[in-house]
């Protein structure tokens, strides 16, 4: 019950800077039927964009904002069966991300003066119900002959990075069609002392985790108000190749300054410029 936490989430956030949100409506069949399409699209449609990483992991990712659809067009069968899965994703997240801001503007319970783009003072709260959202759906895939990304001292897929924004709100992966339900990747969170963990995360529930934005425009207060900064996560991924070739789909929702907001050691530019 995030109404009722406010300290509790605090003392989480300032420890760990990532809690997994149990119970949210409708999450546990949208996450199953949205990220099980998701791949089967995301391979095929045209507007999907592609990146290789230095382990030969592909990866292929479509983006929106709120309020529009994953997919202008369709193109085809496995698309019109995500673009209907992921808009009760995405209804189900963003629910719970206004849940989150909510009990996050009252676990630090601090007016922060930010400046806007018109040198107007905005607290937290504000700031959060004002944010800039992005969304996207990645489909991750390793073949079996690539070698593997963290052997004999190597770098993993996606290297250890704290997000952009003030946090991000993610599914656990989903594997979809695989022989075996294990997952296709490691997801590595370095803890505080510089300890690197894999984080086990159950699957029907839904991950938010603090990132950079926090640390530039909240924790500068909290620190001069004599209190605990908050922990932006440092985190990475890990894949493994699947000898069924399976690939691994995974939603997120990231939460950004508001783009009038002025930005820290950026000569006054707002976020929207930078």
């Amino acid at each position: 019950d995030l109404k009722s936490t406010s300290h509790e989430l605090r003392g989480i956030l300032e420890r760990d800077g990532v809690v997994a949100i149990t119970d949210v409506p409708g999450f546990k069949t949208a996450r199953e039927e949205a990220l099980g399409a998701a791949s089967r699209c995301v391979a095929t449609h045209p507007g999907a964009s592609s990146r290789t990483f230095h382990d030969g992991t592909v990866r292929r990712t479509l983006a929106a904002v709120p309020e529009t659809k994953i997919l202008p067009e369709p193109d085809g069968a496995p698309c019109a069966t995500f673009e209907a899965a992921a808009t009760s994703l995405r209804a189900a997240t963003a629910d719970a991300t206004a849940a989150f801001s909510a009990a996050l503007g009252r676990a630090v319970d601090l007016p922060a003066p930010l400046l806007d783009a018109d040198d107007e003072d905005v607290t937290i709260s504000q700031m959060l119900d004002n944010a800039e959202v992005l969304e996207h759906f990645h489909s991750y895939t390793l073949p079996r002959a690539a070698a593997p990304p963290t052997g004999d001292g190597g770098v993993p897929t996606v290297d250890v990075h704290t997000d952009q924004g003030l946090f991000i709100a993610f599914t656990p992966a989903l594997v979809a069609g695989a022989s075996s339900p294990s997952d296709a990747a490691t997801f590595v969170i370095e803890q505080p002392g510089g300890r690197r963990v894999a984080a086990e995360l159950d699957p029907h529930t839904l991950i938010f985790m603090l990132g950079d934005g926090i640390e530039q425009l909240v924790n500068p207060h909290l620190r001069a108000a004599g209190r605990s900064p908050l922990r932006a996560v440092p985190h990475a991924v890990e894949m493994r190749a699947r000898a069924d070739g399976a690939a691994r789909a995974w939603y997120g929702r990231m939460v950004l300054p508001p783009a009038a907001l002025i930005a820290p050691d950026h000569g006054g530019a707002t976020y929207g410029r930078v």
